[in-house]
């Protein structure tokens, strides 16, 4: 079974990103996404960035059922969304947000919120939580309301049962207590398979002092680890991220 998950930046490469999605479709069984824009849900400090990326997305996932996630509060970085190949039996689990606060950023003042989605793949007996955490502050630490999103996911994967894969964009450190909540709790595949920078070469500030390399991770049940083959972070060049892509025993 392979997973993918991408913050795809609005679309904002989206040659780049369409044929990535093109040629990754084909093994692929599940696809998460962060920064959506679906119809007036578009990134509103990205100029790149597409009006609708959801709607060009299922053009090319035609063979994938889409669960998406828009938010009221969660206007500024779109919308999470898990497309799950057809033919797999897939039940919509609890969405909501995992913590937030309101910020002025560019003299706009916006809702910066944590959103996480599960779904069910019953006949894999398998969860998969869909993450985007909040970006704010930038430098990634630990601050109140962080500390509160690692709690709400905790408690999420707390009333699921059985397996389980937590994947997406954190916006966080490696060497964060937020991170740390849930390393401690669950299996950190970054760590596991050695992940050192899951942003890449796109990112506006990669080559500089400020470039930071961290921002998504994968999480597994413990239950899980000896059916994981491998995760990988390759350099796609199809956002101001890289693809996560965790394969493993169905």
């Amino acid at each position: 079974m392979k997973i993918i998950s991408l913050n795809i930046w609005g679309g904002s490469l989206w040659t780049e990103l369409s044929y990535f999605l093109e040629k990754q479709k084909i093994d692929t069984d599940v696809f998460c996404f962060q920064e959506v824009s679906c119809g007036g849900h578009i990134n509103i400090f990205e100029k790149d960035a597409r009006v609708d990326v959801l709607s060009e997305i299922k053009e090319i996932l035609v063979d994938y059922d889409f669960f998406v996630f828009a938010h009221e509060k969660y206007l500024y970085a779109g919308s999470i969304v898990i497309c799950v190949k057809k033919g797999k039996e897939v039940v919509e689990g609890e969405k909501d947000v995992l913590s937030g606060w309101e910020i002025e950023h560019k003299e706009i003042k916006h809702w910066d919120v944590g959103v996480g989605q599960i779904v069910n793949i019953r006949n894999k007996n398998l969860n998969i939580l869909n993450v985007h955490g909040m970006w704010s502050p930038g430098e990634k630490l630990d601050t109140e309301v962080r500390i509160k999103q690692s709690e709400k996911i905790i408690e999420m994967l707390g009333k699921v049962e059985g397996e389980f894969v937590v994947i997406g964009d954190f916006n966080l450190e490696p060497n964060t207590q937020s991170i740390e909540m849930l390393s401690a709790k669950y299996i950190n595949l970054n760590r596991k398979f050695g992940i050192t920078d899951t942003r890449g070469s796109k990112s506006k500030y990669f080559g500089r002092e400020d470039y930071q390399s961290y921002a998504d991770y994968v999480f597994c049940s413990k239950n899980l680890e000896n059916k994981i083959l491998s995760l990988e972070a390759p350099d796609a060049m199809v956002s101001d991220h890289r693809p996560m892509i965790l394969e493993l025993l169905d």
